[in-house]
């Protein structure tokens, strides 16, 4: 990954791609006034969209008109990275293939944001990409921007459904996805002593919190929660394990997958073991965890999907109690650097059907109504409804000399040593044989060095030298 001299752009040496290094302009300023300038709507405010407006903000970056130049950055060809549609299959999965012979799972290299992922950025999954620190939220703290396990399962995907405090979506997804915990408790607690708790308002919602401040009571659906959504992240309750084998699937994972990751995320069935142990757990306040022992996972009773679902005990939390809306995370993603990138989301992004990365995305996708995409939070590689809220990373197609050239034009537009630099590097690209084109290569990074500070900047020096290695290597 070869960053841009003024970091806006990333050159991808494998993919043969130029990726935008902000990994959610639709959500920045920026991006917003680009979207209002072109007419594009329904971009959420943290900056995630559906999949046909993603292909509406594609159009309005390759359309975009500004400083005498087309296209965002000045390229009219910015796409979704792309994931291999049948009859390819993305074989580097190892974790997961799915029944139509497609590409799920963990550990895809095949896919363009896979490769990013597990090649290029060497995330190991199931890591997130950026750790969300620990924010209070109401009454509550430690909450992820990220989807959650509920109790119960969908006969319809064999899955379990989920909940989605990024975006307020309501969904399925199968067991082996890595997510979070929120326990809960029907109805009101009582202490070790048979003495209720006593809560006050919590200043958000209808919400009341103990005094400990460690759980807090919903009167509206009438459940206790914990006060701490990511209580896995600290406290594993005899579910940890060095290398998890999902049941009948012994070679699901390589080793070295733990149960629970140190983010607190886990599958469903150790989320379930994670419930037992929590209930079991003999501490300070006797038997169970806060000297309860009836925690579990939220059931979602009410059976709506999609978003705006307030009939779950979850959905209503999201949007009644913490006044959240569509496409709001409950808590912002700081913009922690992830390489050369920024602004990552620890999500889902959309990718798309191709057969590999240039041409474009293309139909059929993989599944009526749905479209590819790839975790940020887990590396999870998946489908998605094409009318669910995910982020957009977008690149387009450039060969390592179209790079090479770019780079030279753009640093030295107007310096006389440009048609110097240029007549260097056609010969690199024309040169025959490893001797000549490495010989070339060693004339171009001299004349490169003699001329940092007069003529070129230490990171247009840095990134002008990568990219004529690109081309020897």
């Amino acid at each position: 990954l070869i960053p841009s001299a003024d970091r806006l752009t990333v050159y991808d040496t494998y993919l043969h791609v130029r990726w935008l290094a902000d990994a959610n302009l639709a959500g920045t300023p920026e991006g917003k006034l680009i979207a209002s300038y072109s007419g594009v709507t329904n971009i959420t405010p943290g900056g995630s969209m559906d999949y046909n407006t993603a292909l509406n903000w594609l159009t309005a970056l390759n359309r975009l008109h500004l400083n005498r130049a087309v296209g965002y950055l000045g390229h009219s060809n910015w796409s979704l990275p792309t994931t291999p549609v049948l009859p390819a299959t993305d074989t580097s999965c190892t974790s997961y293939n799915g029944s139509g012979g497609g590409s799920f799972g963990y550990g895809c290299t095949g896919s363009d944001i896979g490769s990013l992922f597990n090649t290029s950025l060497g995330i190991p999954y199931p890591n997130t990409a950026v750790p969300i620190p620990d924010k209070p939220i109401g009454p509550f703290h430690n909450f992820q921007p990220y989807l959650y396990w509920s109790k119960t399962s969908n006969a319809t995907t064999n899955g379990f459904h989920t909940f989605s405090f990024n975006t307020g979506w309501s969904g399925s997804n199968i067991d082996n996805h890595y997510m979070y915990v929120l326990p809960m408790i029907k109805g009101q607690v009582l202490t070790s002593n048979g003495v209720a708790v006593s809560y006050w308002p919590a200043g958000i919602g209808t919400l009341q919190v103990s005094a400990d401040g460690q759980l807090v009571y919903d009167p509206q659906m009438d459940v206790t929660w914990l006060a701490d959504a990511d209580l896995a992240k600290t406290q594993t309750f005899g579910a940890q394990c060095p290398n998890y084998e999902p049941p009948g699937k012994p070679t699901f994972f390589p080793p070295g997958i733990p149960c629970i990751e140190a983010d607190g995320s886990m599958t469903n069935t150790t989320a379930n073991n994670w419930i037992a142990g929590m209930n079991s757990y003999n501490g300070l306040n006797g038997v169970g965890w806060l000297g309860q022992t009836k925690w579990q996972l939220p059931p979602d009773q009410g059976g709506c999907s999609g978003f705006g679902c307030v009939d779950s005990y979850m959905g209503e939390l999201f949007y009644s109690q913490l006044g959240l809306s569509q496409g709001t995370p409950v808590v912002p993603t700081h913009n922690l650097a992830v390489r050369p990138f920024y602004n990552v989301q620890p999500y889902l992004y959309w990718s798309c059907s191709a057969p590999y990365t240039n041409p474009q995305c293309q139909t059929p996708p993989p599944a009526a109504a749905f479209e590819w995409s790839f975790s940020f939070g887990n590396g999870f590689e998946g489908t998605d409804l094409q009318v669910n809220n995910l982020y957009v990373m977008v690149y387009f197609p450039q060969t390592p000399a179209e790079a090479f050239l770019e780079a030279i034009i753009k640093a030295l537009r107007t310096n006389p040593e440009l048609l110097a630099f240029l007549k260097q590097a056609e010969e690199i690209i024309m040169a025959h044989g490893d001797a000549a084109r490495g010989s070339a290569v060693t004339a171009f990074i001299n004349h490169v060095n003699a001329q940092r500070v007069n003529a070129l900047g230490g990171a247009q020096a840095d990134e002008l030298i990568a990219l004529a290695q690109t081309l020897f290597d």
